[in-house]
Order: C-alpha cells, then sequence, then structure tokens
C-alpha cells in the first residue's frame, strides 16, 4: 500500500468519557477517514443522545466492554484524571492505539507504567496537550525556531480561571482528593507543556501555594512554580482556579533579540516588540490571532493522530512528551510541601 492509500484508509475509533469526550466524537464524526464505531459512559441518557446525533452503533455503559471490542483500533480516554493511567495501558495492552485527556497521569509511577505499555505494545498514546495545536502557537513556536528572538533567556505561562461552579456543580470529582488535581498539575499541564515546548526542558522547581479562594477545595486553588530551565533561562507558571475575572491565559517570552506578551482578556493583546538601534524597540501586533476559528482545534488533534496512525508515526504530544509536563507538575507539587527546589524527572525514549 503506498503513502496516498495509507493516509486514506479507515481508522474505528472508540471514546469513553462524554464529557470532554464529546469533542472528540464530534471530531472523529467529521473526518473523512474515520468512524466512531463505539462510545461509553455511565448516563444512559448521554449515551442515546451522543449514539443518535453522531450515528454511533456501539453504546458501553462498562469500560471493560469497550476495551475488550476488537474493532475499535484507537480510544479516547476522556475520564477523571485518576482513571487515565489505568484505561490507557488496559487499551494499549489490548492492542488499540490510544488519546488521553491531559494530564496524562497523576503519578510517576503511572507515567512509567504508560511509557512501558506504549514500547511493549508498539501502538501510539498521544495525550490531549490542545495547544500545541493552536495556530497561534504555532506561529509562535517557528519565530523562536528561526531566531527571531535570539536565546530566550525567560518565560512565563498562566492558567487563570475561575473553576468555582465547574467543581462544584459540574465535575465533582475535580474536588475528590483521589484524583489528584492540584492545580499545576491539571490546568496548570497546559501551560507547563507550552513552556516545555517553546523553551526546554526544566531542571530545578520550586512552589508556593494559597488556599483562600476556595477554602472547601482539597487543594489549594492557587499555585505559582518558578522554574530553572536546562538551558540556563528562568521563568514561572501561576495557576489559579478561584480567579474573579474571565479567563485568561498569560504567556510572556524575553528574548535578546525581542519580547512576546499576551495577555487575554476582555480584549486581545497579543503583541511582539523588536530591537532597534540605540536601545529602541518596534512594537507591533502578533499577526496570528489566539482564537482560531471554531473554538479548540480539536479537529486538528484528530487529524495529527490519524496521520501518524497510518504512516506509523510518534505524535507530537507523545506517552514521553506527557510524562515530562506531568513530571514538572509533580515537582512544583513537591517543592510546595517541602520547601526545596525539586529536580523533576526526566522520561525519554528507549
Amino acid at each position: 500500500m503506498g503513502p496516498v492509500e495509507a493516509r486514506q484508509q479507515s481508522l474505528r475509533v472508540g471514546v469513553v468519557g462524554l464529557g470532554v469526550g464529546r469533542r472528540f466524537v464530534e471530531a472523529f464524526a467529521a473526518h473523512p477517514h474515520a468512524t466512531v464505531l463505539a462510545i461509553c459512559g455511565k448516563e444512559p441518557d448521554v449515551l442515546a443522545a451522543v449514539s443518535q446525533e453522531h450515528g454511533v452503533p456501539r453504546c458501553y455503559a462498562d469500560f471493560a466492554e469497550i476495551v475488550a471490542d476488537p474493532d475499535v483500533e484507537l480510544l479516547v480516554v476522556a475520564t477523571p484524571h485518576a482513571m487515565h493511567a489505568s484505561m490507557a495501558v488496559q487499551a494499549l495492552r489490548a492492542g488499540k492505539h490510544v488519546i488521553v485527556e491531559k494530564p496524562m497521569c497523576i503519578s510517576l509511577q503511572e507515567c512509567e507504567a504508560m511509557i512501558r505499555a506504549v514500547e511493549d505494545s508498539g501502538k501510539l498514546l498521544a495525550v490531549d496537550q490542545v495547544l500545541r495545536f493552536y495556530p497561534y502557537y504555532q506561529s509562535i513556536k517557528e519565530h523562536i525556531a528561526g531566531g527571531g528572538l535570539g536565546d530566550i533567556y525567560y518565560a512565563e505561562a498562566d492558567y487563570l480561571h475561575n473553576t468555582t461552579r465547574l467543581i462544584r456543580e459540574r465535575t465533582v470529582w475535580r474536588g475528590s482528593a483521589e484524583h489528584s488535581h492540584y492545580p499545576i498539575l491539571g490546568g496548570g499541564s497546559h501551560s507547563l507543556d507550552m513552556l516545555r515546548w517553546l523553551v526546554g526542558e526544566v531542571d530545578r522547581v520550586h512552589c508556593e501555594a494559597s488556599r483562600r479562594a476556595m477554602p472547601d477545595f482539597p487543594f489549594p486553588d492557587c499555585m505559582i512554580a518558578t522554574l530553572h530551565f536546562a538551558n540556563g533561562a528562568v521563568g514561572k507558571c501561576t495557576t489559579s482556579y478561584g480567579l474573579v475575572r474571565e479567563t485568561m491565559h498569560n504567556l510572556v517570552l524575553f528574548g535578546t533579540n525581542g519580547t512576546i506578551e499576551r495577555a487575554r482578556g476582555r480584549q486581545d493583546r497579543d503583541k511582539q516588540f523588536r530591537s532597534l538601534a540605540e536601545h529602541a524597540f518596534d512594537e507591533e501586533a502578533w499577526p496570528v490571532p489566539f482564537q482560531p476559528p471554531g473554538g479548540k482545534p480539536i479537529a486538528a488533534v484528530v487529524d495529527h493522530v490519524y496521520q501518524c496512525v497510518v504512516d506509523n508515526e510518534t505524535p507530537l504530544t507523545n506517552v514521553w512528551e506527557g510524562a515530562n509536563t506531568v513530571a514538572v507538575a509533580l515537582a512544583a507539587i513537591e517543592a510546595w510541601q517541602t520547601g526545596r527546589p525539586v529536580q523533576p524527572a526526566q522520561f525519554k525514549p528507549a
């Protein structure tokens, strides 16, 4: 089979978890070379509604049933955090490719188990670190690779949100201790993954935290991690779950040749600064808007993973990338708990 024919082969998909997972049902159902064959969830009315809307023929109430379905080639795991590792490992061992929601898992032991399952099965695992698929961030990555910022010496990325209602009413599992929903690991995994992708690996982490905005939450509601990168750059990542304002995803990059700033609120203010002669600088708007048409680019994630499956390539957000992002978050949690800097674990392909 030639490369053109291979890219056009059909992929049979299953989705477990129909909260966030519903977006993957929609994206795969719209893909020209994929079929959503099966879905799995605990709520019969949701199962029935999603099945009817997208013509999904097989509905399962038990994960054991969907993972045992021999016709499912790729399984999306979009369940609460503490379930990610076990479900992904079972799916890989059953011979299925996997897309797993972020964070990939919640412990270093789970990282190791998921890596072993990928290596032993020969199947791929992709983590839904969706920020890497935004054209906005991709344009910044290209700008950095082309030398547009020179050497980056400072970077910050913040996930600032008000999740009070979400946690207390819609996804109450987030407030359960078993899911380890520390902000720096939950929402913060977006920002940490972005910093790793744009700047490089982190080799030392400090962290402070507070619990004043959501005192009934079992974890700190605000965490700030300061980072030292292996290449000598420094940075920080703040994650807040009780913010009294609309969501903001902050990004700041200081380089020897330029600066990029993003502060998303009521109005996007995306800009860059370029050095001019005699210590002057030029300020201009960043040319690529943050929000792509249609919202989160799940379709881009889906198409990327599809291409990786049919071409037997490693995904951009593969199991080692997912593990290293989790490792930085866990190092931040440990640093906060101990009051000492922590060196994150490092994972690399064998």
